[in-house]
């Protein structure tokens, strides 16, 4: 049975995970049988299930779409006027096809962890979204709350 006090010991759990979770990724790499062309994202939410399903926490995988962008184009979004280092990098099929991009033959998606018992999503992937060049910079592997 799932109590309050159960609940907050596993959110801890995957705050650490989180936070060492980078710094063992890439010898996990290294020392996984997992093919070399299987998508990164698919690999560490892979990682961070077999992680929590060792430490007692139920995970559930979850493939997502995600859409991210730099302070210029929250400008634009905000005020529209545009802006040439506006950036925005996005896999859901919907922003693409509103760009002017056929996603009709379908998208690569995420794929991130969500614990059901602490309402968070792990997502050990988040920093191939980064584009420094675009002034676009993620965490390494942020934990966020999702909606109940």
């Amino acid at each position: 049975m799932q109590t309050e006090s159960t609940g907050v010991g596993q959110a801890a759990l995957v705050e650490r995970l989180v936070r060492i979770a980078p710094k063992l990724i890439k010898r996990a790499h290294l020392r996984s049988q997992i093919p070399a062309n299987l998508e990164e994202c698919v690999f560490h939410a892979r990682l961070a299930y077999d992680t929590l399903a060792h430490l007692g926490i139920e995970g559930e995988p979850l493939d997502c779409t995600v859409t991210v962008w730099n302070a210029r184009f929250e400008a634009y979004r905000q005020t529209g006027v545009d802006h040439p280092d506006a950036y925005r990098h996005s896999n859901d099929p919907s922003v693409l096809m509103r760009s002017g991009i056929d996603a009709s033959a379908g998208v690569k998606m995420h794929s991130v962890v969500v614990v059901p018992s602490t309402w968070q999503l792990v997502d050990l992937s988040a920093w191939q979204l980064s584009r420094p060049g675009r002034s676009i910079q993620l965490p390494g592997a942020p934990v966020s709350a999702v909606g109940r």
